[in-house]
């Protein structure tokens, strides 16, 4: 699923609680990118 936005982000984890999951940033060129998204986006689920 490409993301563009944050809002494509909560979709793909709707209905997922981010607070549980475990991510493996072993991907060097997109690991902050992907950081950044799961900060934001649990910053506007609190």
């Amino acid at each position: 699923m490409p993301i563009y936005s944050l809002d494509d982000f909560a979709i793909l984890f709707d209905q997922i609680p981010i607070e549980q999951m475990n991510t493996s940033m072993t991907i060097n060129g997109t690991a902050m990118w992907l950081l950044a998204r799961y900060v934001a986006l649990t910053r506007e689920r609190d």
